[in-house]
């Protein structure tokens, strides 16, 4: 079994593939100014955003569309 880092602050990136069922976890582990990456919504389940939570966090989204990074990079990701 692996040890268990604390992050004090919270992370700096989150990469998400189902950021509809996972957004509360993701905000609530994510530092002030930290980026959600999202390359999927597994499941589908719509994202509602707060947005005054979103703007105190100063939370920043970044979406990524994988099949356009080419084979290599995604090869590489994997």
């Amino acid at each position: 079994m692996g040890r268990r880092h604390q992050v004090p602050d919270g992370v700096d990136i989150v990469a998400e593939v189902a950021l509809g069922a996972n957004l509360a976890l993701d905000l609530a582990v994510l530092r002030t100014r930290g980026t959600i990456s999202a390359s999927a919504n597994d499941g589908g389940k719509p994202v509602e955003l707060d947005v005054l939570q979103n703007m105190v966090l100063n939370t920043r989204f970044q979406f990524v569309v994988l099949f356009k990074a080419g084979p290599e990079a995604r090869a590489a990701a994997g």
